[in-house]
């Protein structure tokens, strides 16, 4: 009867000790949030070449370990990586250990660049607007 009741006690306490886990706050994820698993960063490819990666204006290099991962996770090469594409990457010291093809979401998408509206030129100016258009 002790052997019973012994194992439930044990099981009882291994049911408390897991839902107790799921209660306590949980660290945050990725290693500025206090977590230990490190977080993608994400950019959009601007140039590659051998031996380098440029992505959203910064020089990353890839060596031999660099792991490259598909659009559908699946282990590849660098020949994947285009000009414009969304990636996400762990770096450290600028070199490049993991980059993964990402689909990217709203809040990834670059901002449009609108060339700059042209003003009514001074009053000193020989500039006169005719027909809708500034001549000379």
């Amino acid at each position: 009867m002790k052997r019973y009741a012994s194992f439930s006690i044990l099981i009882l306490a291994a049911v408390i000790t897991i839902a107790w886990q799921g209660l306590l706050p949980q660290s945050g994820y990725g290693r500025d949030a206090g977590g230990t698993h490190p977080v993608l960063m994400k950019g959009w490819i601007d140039q590659v070449g051998t031996g380098t990666l440029v992505i959203d204006d910064m020089p990353y290099r890839d060596t031999s370990e660099t792991r490259y991962f598909d659009g559908n996770g699946k282990e590849s090469g660098p020949s994947i990586l285009r000009v414009g594409q969304f990636v996400g990457f762990l770096a450290e010291n600028s070199v490049l250990t993991e980059v993964h093809v990402l689909k990217p979401s709203e809040e990834d998408m670059r901002p449009e660049v609108k060339a700059p509206s042209r003003s009514n030129p001074g009053e000193n100016s020989q500039i006169i607007l005719e027909d809708g258009v500034w001549r000379n």
